[in-house]
């Protein structure tokens, strides 16, 4: 058989679709980092299990939110998320589409390939070789444009959250807005007065309404 036809039996048995809702997922399970200003070392400092500590002459007014619970419930969100998975969805019945085709020429041709002139089997072995590269590009092409349209929602997303904050912070007096998601690095604790994630929420679906 020629070495063309095994390259693509081999690909073909071993073509992936583009797992690209899982990529969505991923990507928007990372939170934000929040930087803090360094301080200056001060000389008044307490000693607390033999280790120096700073005092803080004015306390500073830190609140933290839920990631998962602002994800799971802010309306932006689960709308662009819907977007997403629409589109994941689409792309992925495309590929399995095309793939199942060009399957089938292939299977075809090894069934007829004895009654064909050798001719007749070059050219054919031509044209399955070029669908196989399209398909490959076509899957490229899908994956690349699936990866721009997701990083515009991403930023939008960024921009209405920090620009809400922005807001917040103005509003109460916030000195520092924290993230906190379970199972990753970050704050392992804050006492529930501090939690302001439903709040957080119910703000962000109210200017949500609004446009």
């Amino acid at each position: 058989m020629n070495n063309n036809l095994v390259k693509i039996s081999l690909i073909l048995n071993g073509l992936l679709i583009v797992a690209v809702a899982v990529l969505f997922y991923l990507h928007f399970k990372q939170p934000g980092e929040v930087s803090a200003a360094p301080e200056e070392k001060s000389e008044d400092t307490i000693s607390v299990a033999n280790i120096e500590m700073p005092k803080v002459p004015n306390a500073r007014k830190i609140v933290f939110f839920n990631y998962d619970s602002l994800t799971a419930k802010y309306e932006f969100f689960k709308k662009i998320q819907r977007e997403m998975e629409t589109k994941a969805r689409g792309i992925e019945n495309e590929l399995m589409r095309k793939e199942q085709k060009l399957q089938e020429d292939f299977e075809f041709y090894q069934k007829n390939a004895g009654a064909m002139t050798e001719q007749h089997r070059e050219s054919k072995e031509r044209e399955l070789t070029a669908a196989q590269q399209e398909l490959l590009a076509l899957k490229e092409n899908r994956s690349e444009q699936f990866a721009i349209q997701q990083q515009e929602l991403n930023k939008q997303l960024m921009d209405k959250l920090y620009g809400y904050f922005n807001k917040l912070s103005r509003e109460n007096n916030f000195d520092y807005i924290l993230t906190y998601q379970k199972g990753l690095p970050g704050v392992v604790f804050g006492a529930d007065s501090l939690d302001i994630t439903k709040e957080l929420v119910d703000g962000l679906n109210r200017e949500y309404k609004k446009k």
